[in-house]
């Protein structure tokens, strides 16, 4: 089981970059206006989260649980997209 549980978590214009945020329960999550550049989702389950007008450059998405995400206007340059049970997964 995930450690730690961010559940219906809201990021607003946060500033997460070069964080580690692998392992995280973050279900039903909205990050928006948020700058995620080198953040490591791996293994995380982001679920039926909301992700829109946010930085993922180089974010780490290896094994994150995508599964009803919306993405929406985001850039996802040099993006891991080594994710599960999402249109955008490799």
């Amino acid at each position: 089981s995930l450690a730690v549980k961010l559940d219906f978590t809201k990021f607003i214009n946060a500033d997460l970059r070069d964080n580690n945020m692998s392992y995280l329960n973050m279900r039903n999550a909205e990050i928006t206006g948020s700058d995620l550049t080198n953040v490591s989702f791996k293994n995380s389950d982001l679920s039926f989260s909301v992700i829109k007008e946010s930085n993922l450059t180089n974010v780490d998405l290896e094994g994150a649980n995508l599964e009803g995400v919306i993405i929406k206007n985001t850039e996802l340059e040099g993006a891991n997209l080594k994710c599960i049970n999402h249109k955008i997964c490799e």
